[in-house]
C-alpha cells in the first residue's frame, strides 16, 4: 500500500468517525437502539356537508328546496379542485353544478334555493328531495359520508 493510499485511508476513516460523532451528538438515542422521529406537518383536511330543506310551497304547486352547503373541517377548501352538488326530485336529476371556484374556509358556508318547476319535471304530490355533494370525492375530506342529505315534501 503507497503512502497516499493510507493518508487517503486515514482520512476517510477520520470522516466516518467525525461524521458518527455529529449524529451521536445530534440524536443521544440513535445509537443506544431508540430512534426519535419528527412528526410530519399534519395536513388539515376540509369537511363538506349538506342540508336541505323545504322551502313553502308557492301557489303554483312547485316545490323549492333550501340548500346549505359547510365546511365543518379542519382544514379549508382551496377552490382549486372541482367538485359538484346535484339535486334530485323522487330519484329524479333536475340540477346539478360543479364549483372550482369555491373557497370555504372552516366553518364556512353557502346557502342557496332552487325552485323545482313542477311543469318541467312533473313530479309527484309528495315525495322527498335529495341532494349529493361531490358525489366522486374530488375534494380529500375527514369524512366522505355526510356528503347527502334528503327531505320528505308534500304538496
Amino acid at each position: 500500500m503507497t503512502n497516499k493510499t493510507k493518508y487517503i485511508l486515514v482520512g476517510a476513516v477520520a470522516l466516518v468517525i467525525a461524521l458518527l460523532a455529529f449524529v451521536q451528538v445530534t440524536n443521544k438515542d440513535l445509537l443506544q437502539g431508540r430512534l426519535t422521529t419528527v412528526p410530519a406537518e399534519e395536513i388539515l383536511l376540509p369537511d363538506l356537508t349538506v342540508q336541505i330543506s323545504v322551502v313553502e310551497t308557492a301557489e303554483n304547486n312547485n316545490v323549492t328546496a333550501k340548500i346549505t352547503l359547510e365546511n365543518i373541517g379542519e382544514g379549508p377548501v382551496s377552490g382549486e379542485t372541482p367538485y359538484n352538488y346535484s339535486l334530485y326530485v323522487n330519484d329524479e336529476l333536475v340540477f346539478t353544478n360543479t364549483d372550482s371556484y369555491v373557497e370555504m374556509a372552516p366553518g364556512g358556508k353557502f346557502t342557496f334555493t332552487y325552485p323545482v318547476e313542477r311543469a318541467i319535471y312533473n313530479y309527484e304530490d309528495s315525495g322527498y328531495l335529495k341532494i349529493v355533494l361531490d358525489k366522486d370525492d374530488m375534494i380529500k375530506e375527514l369524512d366522505e359520508s355526510n356528503n347527502s342529505a334528503e327531505v320528505e315534501y308534500s304538496l
